[in-house]
Parts: structure tokens; C-alpha cells; sequence
């Protein structure tokens, strides 16, 4: 019916404003979407003027070089903000140039109403006669990423447009990102919008101070900023003189935000001896503060543990900041407020000495609720290691781990030692099974080993090492956790446990009672660093558990001499639902990746997709796909596993 409809309409511009007002609601989308991308502008006017909807998403179909059609529909606009009294049809009050809105398309092409409440986008029931009641002004959302020296067209265009209407249209925000621009060309920018709508800001551009003083007026009208991040700050040698003014220019902004629940603040150089300063300032209770790569004063982390409004903190990063002149009871007594609620710990790189380290250790096991912690860049032996893991063991939520290779693993000159790591690796496997409890430790020279590669060593046998295969398949049938962490217990030579896993999985669709404790599909899959056959990979893309997996991680498997059909099979099996997909080490060349490419483009829901540089060294190969894909290029790291992390 649509493809019907629509050359008929784009041929009789003439009489568009009447054939709009008898054009059913479900059909405006699909029209709308052929005259935009036709360029028809007569119609594109025409179906603004009537759009049935109270949110138009064009941020999803604008094609910024062309601006051609945005043109067309600000003209329409132009109309509506002119008329007083509006079509009974017309219920535009909301234009989202926002990169969104895909899901309202695609859903309208299939003519489904399903799920439109949710997204502020149902169509509203229309009215017998016009309406009289007082036209609120046209709202536009937009993303403002001011990365350019310059504004680039498609901006500037739209600030033209907007400056005769302000007060008929709010420029809304909701995150602002900031690289390059000249603080005097965002000031303009920024002019434009309602400051108040602003919720995130990040600035990842190294400023002077007296530049973040310059900003500090704007940021204090954001009043509605939940997240702040600033990169790093340089005070030069002609701005000492005017550092303190300009400090409480900065930080008297915080007293504005009564909604600020995460502060990141990279290299605050500025900070260093007056960081009560800004504490005094804040006027809610963080959720995550980060303050790394400065130097701070003993005084300044003891203003921090004594603000009131870091008690409540979930996320605590201090890394780059050397505490090693600093008393050790100072750290403790931080981690005493944030104890209770504490989530993630980062002290990386503080040149934490083991004194020190063991110093916290009582009040670090009282973290209860921690589930990331990383102390990589500090210098730590391998009997306040086993310290540590003793008195680690009993946060159970703890599942992220993040420590320095030993010291003993390095030569007298510095060099990392693989073989003693090798010999460390197994007596740190050996201390966490005598403590009782599975857990994953990570291992680094580099001081960011969440960026680096991966190579795990398995614990020693349960019944999968045993290779019991009938045992094995009972289990997995009675399995009553939602996801199989099986990747790290497999033995490379051997693909028999994994055949025998695969097979249980295919007995379970067909059995009229599944049993007590295996009751839905999986969400999350890791097979990796191991070797399969075509046929495991068959079983695996035949099985109904995965069709609504969220993460699937294949890194490590090698697909070299595989079908080129078997892997795009598996991906359509979760392409509605898949999230995550790891293909990191998997051998992949370049003719497979222009056979993956059709199937990974289906993956509707997909954000992360890992490819090992190595594996696929000519990124052209992945066009349209590249800002959804991430390429590894990492150091050497150690991940120590003590059993299956259930």
C-alpha cells in the first residue's frame, strides 16, 4: 500500500496540504522517509505542516552534506511558528536532530504501532476542530560535539535560522562534548541553547586555566549537569599570578549544581593545596569522583575524606595521584566513609608502598560491596599479595581485579621475567584455592591493563578436566546458573568436554520438562582460546538457548580453515538480541570479514564488536560498521583464574 501511495503523492504537489489531512497516521513515517531521501520538497513541507506525531526524529535521516531537505523542513516550521491557531492535524512540538529515532522509523516502515508510548512518539488522538489553547514554543534536541576549530555547515546553518526566533524555540542539549573550539566560539554556540537542559559535559581538550575560567559563567547555568568530566588543565607561568582568582572563578560554579552526581577530573593541576575549595562547593552527594594524574597535598586528601558529600560515593579513582609522602592513616579514614557503598577502586600508579598497602587492608575487606579494584603502577611483592587475596576473599562481589606482575618477577634491571611470572602465576593459583573461593585475578607490567590482551590459565580439573562426558552432560542440563563461563576450562587439544557440552545444549530444546534449574536461555557465552571443529560451531548456531544471547565471545577460536558459511549462520541466530560480540584472535582475514559483513550489519542491538588489529589489518574492509567496531593493539597481560566466577 505504501509503495502504492507514495509516487502518487510525491507527482501531486499541488494538492499535498489536502491529501495530508485524509493520509492515515501509520503511513506518514514511510512517506515521509521516501520524500526525504527523494529530496521531494513540496512534500516534505506539506507533511511537517501535518506531521500527527507530537516528536519529528530527523537527527536519524539527515545526510549532512545535503542540507537541502533540513532546509524544507525548517521552512515548514517557519510556517507553523507563524500561525496562531494550528491544524487539528498538526501536533508537532518536539524536533529531534538527535542521531536517535531509528527504532520509530523502522518500526512505522513495518506499520507497527508496538512499544510508541515509551518513546513519546504515538500518534495523538486527533481533535474535531482546531486548537485554540497557546502554542509552547518548538523544542529541537541536538548533540553538540564541538570538535572543529570552526562550525561546520549543517551548525551553522541552524544557528542562523535560530536567531530570529528565540523566543519561539528552546535548543535543547542533553550532553555536550567539547575538543578543539575556541572557548569564544563555543560561547556563541552555546548563547543558543537552554543551559538548563544540559545534563552531561566533557571537555576532552587540554585548556589553561584561564580558559576554564572563561567557561566557568556557562557551566555554572547548566544547573541540570549530572556528569562532568575535564580533561587536563594547564596553568602556565603568567597565570600563577591569577590562579587563586581564577580557581574560585571555577569552583564557585559547583555551588549552581544541585544535580552533579559524577566529577571526573583529569590532571587538575590547578587543584593541587586548595581542593577544599571545590569540596565546600558541592551541593549534592557523588556517585563517582575521579581525580587523577595531579599532584595533591596531605591537607587535600584530608579535606576529601571529610566531605560530607563523598559518603555515598559507588566509583572512587584517585590513580596518578603518589600518596607516598602522605600518612597512611589519610587513606584509611577515606575509605572508612565510602566503605559502605564503595563499587570500584581505582589506585593506580599512586606509588602505594607495601606499608602502606597493608595498612588499609582491614578497612578495604569492610568494602562489601566492591566489585572492581585495581592497583597496577604500584610496586608489590608477593607476600602482600597473598595479604591482599586473603583478605579480599571474602568480597563477594568482587569479580574485577586489577594487580602489578610481582616484584620478584622482574630482573635487578627491570625487565619482566615471563618464566618466574609463570612460577608466581601457579603460586597465586595455589593461595586462592587454599583460601576456598573462585576468583579471576588480572596481572600487568602496563599500568592500564584493562586495554590490554588476554591470556588465561584454568584452574586445575573439575569433572570437565576428567573428560566424565555423560557427567558433564547432566550437568549442563541442571546447570541453574544463567551463563556457562566454559571458555577458561578448556584444554586445547581436546574438543571432546566441548562436544559433549554442545550436545546437552541441543537435548534441552526438545525435552517437554526442562529440569528445576535450567528454566531459560543464555544471555552471555564465552568459548575461547580453543580450538573447534565445523560441527561444534553447527551444534552451536542450532541451539535454541543462544537465539537471545546479549554477549557472545569467540576471541581466541580460530576460524581459519572453517566454512565461510558457519559463522554468519550463528551471527542471524542472535542478531535481534546480541549486544557484544568478541571475535578478538579468531584468525579472521579479509575475505572472511567482507563474508561477516552483511551479517554483522543485521546485528540490530550490537555496541561492541572486537576485532585483533592482526587479525584484519585493512579496516576498509568493515565501511559502516567502523564506529561500532573496537581494534585491539594491547601490551602482554596475565590473568590468573582460581575456578569458574559463577
Amino acid at each position: 500500500m505504501v509503495e502504492a501511495i507514495v509516487p502518487k503523492v510525491t507527482k501531486t504537489e499541488n494538492y499535498l496540504q489536502s491529501v495530508f489531512t485524509l493520509v492515515a497516521t501509520e503511513l506518514f513515517p514511510p512517506l515521509f522517509m521516501d520524500a526525504f531521501c527523494g529530496r521531494h520538497i513540496k512534500t516534505l513541507k506539506a507533511m511537517v505542516q501535518a506531521w500527527p506525531f507530537v516528536c519529528l526524529p530527523l537527527g536519524g535521516l539527515i545526510d549532512l552534506p545535503h542540507v537541502g531537505p533540513l532546509q524544507a523542513v525548517l521552512e515548514a516550521l517557519d510556517v507553523l511558528l507563524a500561525q496562531k491557531v494550528r491544524s487539528r492535524r498538526c501536533k508537532l512540538r518536539v524536533l529531534d536532530l538527535r542521531n536517535t529515532g531509528q527504532s520509530f522509523w523502522s518500526m512505522w516502515s513495518g506499520a507497527s504501532t508496538h512499544g510508541f508510548s515509551r518513546l513519546g512518539m504515538a500518534p495523538v488522538a486527533e481533535q474535531s476542530s482546531k486548537t485554540h489553547q497557546p502554542l509552547a514554543p518548538l523544542k529541537i534536541y541536538i548533540e553538540l560535539c564541538l570538535k572543529k576549530m570552526t562550525l561546520d555547515n549543517f551548525l551553522t546553518y541552524l544557528l542562523r535560522w535560530m536567531e530570529q526566533r528565540k523566543a519561539s524555540i528552546h535548543l535543547c542539549c542533553k550532553k555536550l562534548t567539547i575538543f578543539a573550539m575556541p572557548v569564544e566560539n563555543i560561547t556563541k554556540v552555546l548563547n543558543m541553547v537552554q543551559l538548563d537542559c544540559i545534563q552531561e559535559v566533557q571537555v576532552n581538550w587540554i585548556w589553561h586555566l584561564s580558559t576554564l575560567a572563561k567557561f566557568a559563567p556557562l557551566l555554572g547555568q547548566m544547573s541540570n549537569v549530572q556528569r562532568l568530566l575535564l580533561s587536563r588543565s594547564h596553568v602556565s607561568a603568567l597565570e600563577k599570578q591569577e590562579q587563586q582568582e581564577q580557581v574560585v572563578q571555577f569552583t564557585s560554579q559547583f555551588l549552581k549544581l544541585h544535580h552533579l552526581q559524577d566529577l571526573y577530573l583529569d590532571s587538575p593541576s590547578f587543584l593541587e593545596g586548595c581542593l577544599d575549595q571545590m569540596l565546600r562547593c558541592l551541593m549534592t552527594p557523588l556517585d563517582h569522583l575521579a581525580i587523577t594524574n595531579c599532584r595533591l597535598t596531605e591537607s587535600d586528601l584530608t579535606h576529601l575524606s571529610q566531605c560530607p558529600n563523598i559518603h555515598q560515593l559507588k566509583g572512587l579513582d584517585l590513580s596518578g595521584v603518589t600518596m607516598t609522602d602522605f600518612s597512611p592513616k589519610i587513606l584509611c579514614i577515606l575509605l572508612e566513609q565510602v566503605a559502605a557503598t564503595l563499587q570500584e577502586l581505582n589506585l593506580e600508579q599512586c606509588g602505594i608502598t607495601e606499608s602502606r598497602l597493608e595498612s588499609i587492608l582491614p578497612v578495604l575487606s569492610c568494602c562489601s560491596q566492591l566489585r572492581t579494584f585495581s592497583l597496577c603502577g604500584n610496586v608489590l611483592s608477593m607476600a602482600i599479595m597473598e595479604k591482599l587475596l586473603s583478605h579480599t576473599t571474602g568480597l563477594f562481589y568482587l569479580s574485577d581485579e586489577f594487580y602489578p606482575a610481582p616484584q620478584e618477577s622482574y630482573s635487578p634491571h627491570g625487565a619482566l621475567h615471563l618464566g618466574r611470572l609463570a612460577k608466581l602465576r601457579d603460586k597465586l593459583t595455589e593461595i586462592m584455592r587454599d583460601l576456598g573461593r573462585p576468583r579471576a585475578i588480572w596481572l600487568s607490567s602496563s599500568p592500564c591493563p584493562r586495554w590490554s590482551n588476554k591470556t588465561f590459565y584454568p584452574e586445575e580439573p573439575f569433572s570437565f578436566y576428567g573428560r566424565h562426558i555423560e557427567t558433564l552432560k547432566a550437568m549442563v542440563q541442571a546447570r541453574p546458573f544463567v551463563c556457562l563461563p566454559l571458555g577458561i576450562l578448556i584444554d586445547l587439544p581436546n574438543v571432546g568436554p566441548i562436544q559433549a557440552m554442545l550436545e546437552a545444549l541441543d537435548v534441552l530444546p526438545d525435552q517437554k520438562v526442562h529440569s528445576r534449574c535450567l528454566k531459560t536461555t543464555l544471555d552471555n557465552l564465552s568459548i575461547i582460546y580453543c580450538q573447534l571443529i565445523g560441527s561444534g560451531f553447527i551444534h552451536l548456531s542450532q541451539c535454541l538457548n543462544i537465539s537471545q544471547l546479549k554477549v557472545l565471545d569467540l576471541s581466541g577460536v580460530t576460524m581459519t580453515d572453517f566454512s565461510l558459511e558457519i559463522f554468519p549462520v550463528l551471527l542471524e541466530k542472535v542478531s535481534t538480541t546480541l549486544q557484544k560480540l568478541d571475535s578478538d584472535m579468531c584468525g579472521i582475514r579479509n575475505f572472511q570479514c567482507l563474508m561477516q559483513k552483511p551479517c554483522v550489519g543485521t546485528l540490530q542491538a550490537v555496541l561492541d564488536v572486537l576485532l585483533a588489529q592482526k587479525d584484519c589489518p585493512r579496516r576498509e574492509y568493515w565501511p559502516g560498521l567502523l564506529e561500532n567496531v573496537v581494534w585491539i593493539q594491547c601490551p602482554y597481560v596475565l590473568k590468573v583464574i582460581n575456578g569458574p566466577s559463577d
